[in-house]
């Protein structure tokens, strides 16, 4: 009589086991969540002046190993962009490369990795911003949550001794009227 009932303690185990949250290495990883902050969709407007940039959807996807952005600007259909950023579990860092329509154009497309993870929230990717033969740019991003939940994006290149910058605003629907994004991307 002992063996039906240790055995259906051992069933109940072993599907008890099995039915546990499969493991997310990279949602798991110290900094495998650090852009879930910018995740939503987005307005992006000029911070000295208020004006419409463009709208940016931010997108964690794959188990949290990606983040797609699908940039849509307010001018012409060239100005479109899309990212896509991984995730490295191994060595806890992220990547991006950044892709327009037109690749042979400087900014077309770059490729950055992210250089630091600062405590108060704030991300930062650097790299090399082709411009035409022997000429290349150091060129740096930095994400940073601000207190009202917009985000502040700073993009700095070596050729400019001002910073551009932009902020995100948050995209209202016209059924929710907030004024605080839908969705930070904290699970």
């Amino acid at each position: 009589m002992k063996f039906p009932v240790i055995a259906a303690s051992f069933a109940a185990w072993v599907f008890a086991t099995a039915v546990q949250a499969a493991p997310e290495p990279c949602r798991d990883a110290p900094n495998g969540k650090v852009l879930d902050f910018w995740v939503g969709d987005w307005t992006v407007v000029d911070v000295k002046d208020g004006s419409k940039l463009g709208d940016s959807r931010i997108e964690r996807v794959l188990g949290g190993c990606a983040v797609t952005e699908d940039w849509h600007g307010t001018g012409d259909d060239d100005d479109q962009g899309r990212s896509l950023f991984t995730f490295d579990a191994r060595s806890g860092l992220w990547d991006q490369v950044w892709v327009t329509g037109d690749t042979s154009r400087p900014g077309g497309l770059k490729t950055k990795q992210m250089i630091a993870a600062r405590p108060d929230g704030a991300v930062r990717f650097q790299g090399t911003l082709y411009v035409r033969s022997g000429i290349t740019l150091l060129d740096r991003t930095t994400l940073t949550l601000q207190p009202d939940g917009r985000v502040r994006q700073t993009i700095e290149d070596s050729r400019r001794r001002h910073k551009l910058e932009r902020r995100f605003r948050c995209v209202l629907s016209e059924e929710e009227h907030l004024i605080l994004p839908r969705h930070h991307g904290r699970a």
